[in-house]
């Protein structure tokens, strides 16, 4: 169960990592930030926070005279109507455009910089850029679409490299990929975009295809050549290539020390199987325990352990008491025959692990800390960052709380990753009674889990603390990749979001009472969806939410879930607890996106609205067709606003805000406003702002006439209507 307590404890760790989310921004070619900031300022009338470019104290937009009637001081020209008067000195060019007419917040108090502050807000004012040029949000290096600055989008359109960022910022010999939303130099994002005789990213240089490290780089039963001064070290070469005599048995594998030559080729291991029994050993009670269930010819280890042996095998992993040198993964006998390192026993496993194999990662009632490094060879006990889980492999945790530390990048690694889930289906569950954590060392750490396949899943672990994103599902290549989000999951305390979906790829978020899924308290976005990603959440909202729901967003630093996704695919947010935005809103929809919602609850966001619908980083799209609060035929029967006093969004219910003369109009019919007003079935009037602004606690606000029977862009509230 979720209780306010733990809510206001997220709700501070936000309020810390807000500074981050006051550095300022430029739509095409500013510095800051490390990660999108757009969502900052959510808007002329929505926020309170004190524009960067102020060079004094500047008071809450809210509290601008109502009136509408104060010139504003501001030092460039504002195109709204007037506003109060600014009580701090604002320095910046009243540069960007207010498209809300009259706003109240125009030139006034707390200046916006969409408003005309010269640290521009991206989502609201800031300068338009040459689409497909390159650009930058904060220091995230980005790409101009439809004439707004937006985080690169996962590599969609290349297998391999992001055509978008080597179009912007490099060439066919200068390739560019798209790590967390930012274009930077490389060819890779993970080694499932690398082949053969390269098969390994960034194993020289970060982001680029390079040479193997071990035998688990190469695939088809080749071998990674590590001869050190031979013409094809660091290079996937074929087993039968590795240097053995033609029928040699029970000898070092010349081009790979790790290796047995057993039947003329080499194989992982330090003795035979051939014919499914074991040579190569000495000693008492020694004998070649296969790598393999059912294996027939490859190597083994020599060891007194048994070896694992049936369907669906278990491997089990014990930081404290296994070995990496005789274990067999089979603790059946003695603690000891499990592995020590989880790194060992994907190395035991191979590239070709049976269906439903699991690496069972052994806690204990006081919990166990796993450690490691980026590069070089590990320190005994210690895994190689990152761990690559292949198909057919489930890691678990059982027998007590086991926490993964990941380290910080070093050396010639730009990044560091905790999981790379590359097979379909790979999965990371914690068990019973073991909590499971995933670590970043505060924020030293780059990326917790990074989804390179299409059958990834996690459930019941905790991802935290991670410099960039709690958890990355993005396109390994061209193929998208798809993320199944379960119950316990928890993405919390990350620099950047706590879920990014970008490319073409997707992700399903779900939870449960007992254990309710949650992204709280990252510096940037709960959830971030951007490309032609697509998210589908599917939570329900409890009696007195966030208690009892089921999928909760709280304390983030902007907004709670950020879409902005052109997929044909719809997204759905269905169930959604969006609250306590230190920054921004509960949900920020940028125009053109194709999402609906549905029975979510919205309320508590400070410092924006409950649904915020605008573009960002002056873009200008005006569509708004595909996205659906509502409709005749499905009531949205959401909880936008409520009243002063019962946790009401500081802006809007819903905020509007589009380009001028756009003259559309919003489906978000059946929804709840302040007063517990369901326009489901209720007549009501909702209230709005001076001028209709974003403001206050409006109901709803932004470019918007009256509605029903104004001229120009309307939300449609039927039953309900707002003058």
């Amino acid at each position: 169960m979720h209780n306010w307590s733990v809510s206001f404890r997220w709700l501070a760790l936000g309020g810390l990592l807000g500074g981050f989310a006051a550095a300022n921004v430029s739509g095409c070619g500013g510095g800051g930030s490390s990660f999108p900031p757009e969502e900052i300022d959510s808007g002329p009338d929505s926020t309170s926070e004190v524009d960067a470019s102020s060079s004094g104290s500047d008071s809450p937009e809210t509290q601008d005279a109502p009136d509408d009637t104060g010139t504003g001081s501001s030092s460039g020209s504002d195109s709204g109507d007037g506003g109060g008067t600014s009580s701090g000195g604002d320095s910046g060019s009243d540069t960007g455009i207010d498209s809300s007419p009259g706003d109240a917040s125009d030139g006034g108090n707390g200046v916006d910089a969409s408003d005309g502050g010269s640290g521009a807000d991206a989502s609201d004012g800031g300068s338009a850029c040459t689409n497909g040029s390159a650009c930058s949000i904060g220091n995230v290096n980005g790409v101009c679409v439809n004439a707004a600055c937006v985080p690169c989008n996962g590599g969609a359109t290349s297998a391999g490299t992001d055509t978008g960022c080597t179009t912007a910022y490099g060439s066919g010999s200068s390739p560019y990929v798209c790590i967390s939303g930012s274009c930077a130099p490389g060819n890779c994002t993970a080694s499932s975009a690398c082949t053969a005789p390269t098969p390994t990213c960034g194993v020289s240089t970060p982001n680029f295809c390079g040479g193997c490290t071990s035998d688990s780089n190469c695939t088809g039963g080749d071998i990674c050549n590590l001869k050190a001064g031979n013409a094809a070290e660091g290079t996937c070469v074929a087993a039968s290539a590795g240097g053995c005599t033609v029928n040699q048995s029970d000898a070092v594998c010349p081009l790979n020390a790790a290796d047995e030559c057993c039947a003329g080729s080499c194989y992982p291991g330090n003795c035979c199987i051939i014919a499914s029994t074991g040579s190569g050993c000495t000693g008492a009670g020694v004998a070649c325990a296969s790598q393999q269930p059912g294996e027939v010819l490859g190597g083994g280890v020599c060891t007194t352990c048994p070896a694992v042996s049936g369907a669906s095998p278990v491997y089990f992993v014990d930081p404290v008491h296994g070995s990496d040198t005789t274990g067999t993964g089979n603790n059946s006998t003695s603690q000891q025959c499990a592995f020590r390192t989880i790194s060992r026993a994907l190395q035991f496993i191979g590239n070709a692990p049976q269906q439903n194999t699991t690496i069972d990662l052994v806690g204990a009632a006081g919990g166990v800390t796993i450690t490691g490094v980026a590069s070089g060879a590990p320190p005994v006990g210690q895994e190689l960052f990152p761990l690559t889980i292949r198909s057919n492999i489930t890691v678990k945790s059982s027998g007590g709380p086991v926490t993964i530390k990941v380290p910080a990048p070093g050396g010639a690694v730009a990044q560091t990753t905790g999981f790379i889930l590359s097979g379909s289906p790979a999965a990371i569950q914690g068990g019973a009674g073991a909590a499971l954590t995933i670590d970043g060392q505060t924020q030293t750490a780059t990326t917790g889990i990074a989804v390179q396949s299409a059958g990834s899943s996690l459930s019941a672990v905790t991802i935290q603390n991670f410099a960039r994103d709690g958890i990355d599902v993005a396109n390994a290549g061209a193929t998208p990749s798809a993320l199944a989000v379960g119950a316990g999951v928890q993405s919390i305390g990350n620099k950047a979001d706590g879920l990014l979906v970008s490319g073409s790829s997707s992700a399903t978020v779900v939870g449960s009472d007992a254990a309710p899924t949650q992204f709280n308290g990252n510096a940037a976005h709960g959830i971030r969806v951007i490309g032609t990603a697509v998210i589908t959440v599917m939570g329900t909202v409890g009696a007195t939410p966030p208690a009892g729901s089921t999928v909760i967003l709280t304390g983030n630093g902007q907004a709670g879930v950020w879409v902005q996704t052109a997929a044909t695919t719809q997204s759905t947010l269905t169930g959604v607890v969006s609250t306590g935005s230190t920054a921004g809103n509960g949900i920020r929809i940028i125009p053109g996106s194709n999402v609906k919602v549905r029975g979510s609850w919205v309320l508590g966001n400070s410092h924006g609205s409950g649904i915020d619908i605008e573009n960002s980083g002056g873009g200008v799209v005006a569509s708004v067709a595909a996205i659906d609060l509502g409709t005749a035929a499905s009531a949205g029967a959401n909880v936008l606003q409520s009243a002063s006093g019962a946790n009401p969004n500081l802006g809007a219910g819903i905020c509007l805000r589009l380009p001028a003369a756009s003259a559309v109009q919003l489906n978000a019919r059946g929804n709840v406003f302040q007063g517990g007003v369901n326009c489901a079935s209720t007549a009501g009037v909702l209230k709005t702002a001076a001028n209709r602004a974003c403001a206050n606690g409006a109901d709803v606000g932004g470019s918007i006439v009256a509605f029903p029977g104004g001229a120009g862009d309307t939300i449609d509230v039927t039953m309900c209507t707002y003058p």
